[in-house]
């Protein structure tokens, strides 16, 4: 694993209420704010996990959360190859391939009714 690999994504749905509380754990937790954007702020944990935590506001992002508050996503190094293997497996897509930029790719995949995501940084 190359060492600026960033292994896991974990997406959490603020909630009204509860963004000022996931925002003072990822203060506990030593995590380096690195996006504070109104109704996003994405931190870097210490073992290069990010954390993500949606508030109101975010209108895209709302529909990985319709079953349940938290979505882990994982880093992989092929992003087009590994959601074909898993929609051959019978694992249901959510939102497709998504592009961001030319860097950075992401998907969200339905798998025994929870949603996981996969992303790609290049």
């Amino acid at each position: 694993m190359r060492k600026n690999k960033i292994p896991l994504r974990i997406s959490i749905n603020g909630n009204p209420g509860t963004s000022e509380q996931w925002d003072t754990l990822a203060s506990v937790l030593g995590a380096k704010k690195i996006l504070g954007d109104p109704g996003l702020s994405v931190y870097k944990l210490m073992d290069n996990t990010l954390l993500e935590i949606y508030g109101t506001g975010l209108t895209e992002p709302q529909m990985i959360f319709k079953d349940g508050d938290i979505v882990i996503g994982f880093q992989v190094d092929d992003l087009e190859k590994s959601v074909d293997i898993l929609l051959k497996a019978g694992v249901e897509p959510v939102d497709g391939i998504i592009r961001t930029c030319e860097s950075y790719a992401y998907s969200h995949l339905l798998f025994a009714g929870n949603i996981f995501g996969l992303y790609q940084i290049d």
